[in-house]
C-alpha cells in the first residue's frame, strides 16, 4: 500500500467531512434540477404507460412519445437488449441547452 497516497486520501476524506459538518455550500446542489418523468423501456414489460420495469413500454419509440413536454429534466431508462426500430423521433424538441455569459 502506498503510505504517502493513503495519508493524502485520508486528509481529504476528513476535509470532506468538515465541509459537510460546517454546512459549506455545494455548487451541484445550488444548480436548480428539473423535475420531469421516468419512463421505461423492456422488453418484459407489459407495453401499458411505461412508469415502471412492469409496466415498461417495449419500444422506444412509444417511450419517446409518452414524454409529456418539452421543458425537460426527463429520462427514459433502457433495460439492455436488442431493439430493432429506425427513424426514431421525439414527439417534443426538448429543453433549450443553457447560455453561458
Amino acid at each position: 500500500m502506498n503510505l504517502p497516497f493513503a495519508r493524502s486520501a485520508a486528509l481529504l476524506l476528513l476535509a470532506g467531512l468538515s465541509l459537510v459538518a460546517f454546512g459549506a455550500a455545494n455548487p451541484v446542489a445550488d444548480v436548480p434540477t428539473p423535475r420531469g418523468t421516468t419512463r421505461y423501456v423492456s422488453k418484459l414489460g407489459d407495453d401499458s404507460d411505461g412508469s415502471s420495469w412492469a409496466k415498461a413500454f417495449q419500444t422506444l419509440q412509444a417511450a419517446l412519445n409518452a414524454i409529456p413536454d418539452d421543458r425537460g429534466g426527463h429520462r427514459i431508462i433502457v433495460r439492455p437488449d436488442t431493439y430493432l426500430e429506425a427513424n426514431l423521433f421525439p414527439a417534443h424538441r426538448g429543453r433549450p441547452a443553457p447560455t453561458t455569459s
